[in-house]
């Protein structure tokens, strides 16, 4: 329970300190469902933040619940926040499942087991004119 606390301590307190300059892409690579939500996940989860930005859609909303608060971030804070976390490995097996898919639109489960509890990201993704990138991610944690 307190390597929950710690955790969530941390994301919190990483989510609202200073903002990166997100990078746009300089060509015209089209992402792939497949390559952004491996991308992000070893972002989340390996620490390979190597053209995150560029997956992430500008108005994306990164949400998660902490005891009965609801914590919020923006694309900015969550890229600085993994950037920070660079090189680091999460203690933790992942999986992901494409819960619904249509022409332009995907909702992704993204399961992170760690030793004491359970992550569970609730993905969008939308295609946009350079490929597939995230739209909104929603985390609850399970013991």
């Amino acid at each position: 329970m307190k390597t929950v606390k710690v955790t969530f301590l941390a994301l919190s307190l990483f989510c609202l300190l200073g903002v990166v300059k997100a990078e746009k892409p300089k060509n015209r690579t089209v992402f792939t469902m497949k390559f952004s939500i491996s991308s992000f996940i070893d972002a989340d989860t390996r620490g390979l933040c190597n053209g995150l930005a560029n997956i992430i859609n500008d108005n994306a909303k990164f949400t998660m619940m902490r005891g009965d608060q609801l914590i919020s971030c923006n694309k900015k804070q969550i890229v600085n926040y993994l950037e920070k976390l660079r090189g680091i490995q999460q203690n933790c097996t992942t999986s992901y499942d494409v819960i619904e898919a249509a022409d332009k639109y995907a909702l992704i489960k993204v399961v992170m087991k760690y030793p004491a509890f359970t992550r569970f990201n609730y993905v969008t993704m939308n295609e946009c004119s350079d490929g597939w990138k995230i739209t909104n991610v929603n985390s609850i944690f399970v013991k």
